[in-house]
């Protein structure tokens, strides 16, 4: 009986999630609308203040370094640390 009546009950509960869902996603959707809009608003208030050639240097500066860094003629490549692995194995004497 309790199976029948949980069956029966089925779609009204389905309309209630689903408009619940609908209205959850609507209020989702404003509240990271309205987040988003707030940032755009800082960042361009940030703009205004330091100009556009500092703040995109500040914002830029970690992305450059990392590149810097990552290119670096100092820096050994995956393909340099696997080829030096295989030739330490290589030397190895047989146990």
């Amino acid at each position: 009986m309790m199976a029948l009546a949980a069956a029966v009950t089925l779609p009204d509960r389905m309309r209630w999630l689903s408009s619940s869902a609908r209205v959850a996603a609507g209020r989702t959707g404003h509240v990271f609308a309205s987040t988003l809009l707030d940032h755009y608003r800082q960042t361009l208030h940030d703009i205004g203040e330091v100009g556009y050639g500092r703040y995109a240097a500040r914002q830029l500066h970690p992305y450059t370094y990392a590149a810097m860094q990552f290119f670096s003629p100092a820096r050994q490549t995956v393909t340099e640390r696997l080829l030096e692995k295989w030739r330490t194995r290589a030397n190895r004497p047989p146990r």
